[in-house]
């Protein structure tokens, strides 16, 4: 552990915690200094651990020692880092195991750094190809539906939608549309982008009843409350007789 070198920016000097005093300013040092910079196995007591980079086993006594800091200052500026989270601990009854927060970020070769910057722009530039990937239907979509209102947020939302909807352009702003007509009160219909990202086009259409139907069922229903002893003040002299009289007839 005491080969090689460790990078050190400058930038650690607008960092206040780590400036706070000399010891502060010491033991990061220290902690920089002994972590692991590849990924190798060491013993705790009787137990084999596999330290990451970043990573140390050590204990304020021994941090104490080497620093000629008292152990009781090494513990409280140890839990400031861990709180800063600078650090992340894990103790046990013979050590403790320290991980630098980030290490990775300020330790990796320049190749892996620019590895990195390569990586992260390739996946930038793939979500921007495949951002709008079904902008054509989707402009088809909005060419027909009623409501046009909140155009970006909608295709955004369309173009999460599965490919078997985002392929029917024509079948979905029908679905929309004759929802929206069937909206007496516009004030209350769901834009197109809630809409989409709702999955309303799942929706199944209510079942439509005849006016026979409607009125059998209703009939029904007024023969089930008279037989309860419900009588509505609606009903005249005569619809409670022909109410009385299906009662009977169904008992």
């Amino acid at each position: 552990m005491n080969s090689g070198y460790i990078k050190l920016h400058r930038k650690i000097l607008d960092n206040p915690l780590v400036m706070k005093s000399s010891d502060h300013f010491a033991i990061w040092m220290y902690l920089l200094l002994n972590a692991a910079h590849k990924k190798y196995d060491t013993l705790i007591g009787p137990e084999r651990v596999t330290l990451n980079p970043g990573q140390l086993v050590t204990g304020r006594k021994k941090i104490a020692k080497d620093l000629k800091i008292n152990e009781s200052k090494i513990q409280r500026i140890l839990k400031l880092f861990e709180i800063e989270q600078q650090i992340e601990q894990r103790t046990n009854s013979v050590s403790r195991v320290i991980s630098i927060v980030n290490w990775c970020d300020y330790q990796q070769s320049e190749h892996q750094s620019e590895q990195r910057v390569n990586n992260e722009r390739t996946l930038n530039n793939n979500k921007r190809n495949t951002i709008n990937i079904y902008i054509d239907q989707f402009n088809e979509f909005w060419e027909l539906v009623s409501n046009k209102v909140s155009k970006g947020q909608a295709n955004k939302n369309y173009q999460r939608l599965d490919k078997e909807w985002a392929l029917q352009p024509k079948e979905l702003a029908k679905a929309y549309n004759d929802y929206y007509n069937s909206i007496s009160e516009k004030k209350y219909v769901k834009q197109p982008a809630f809409w989409l990202s709702a999955e309303k086009y799942l929706d199944e259409k209510p079942k439509e009843y005849s006016k026979e139907e409607e009125e059998d069922f209703k009939l029904k229903s007024y023969v089930d409350m008279f037989r309860k002893g419900i009588r509505l003040p609606i009903w005249s002299k005569q619809q409670l007789d022909e109410l009385e009289a299906l009662a009977k007839q169904s008992d």
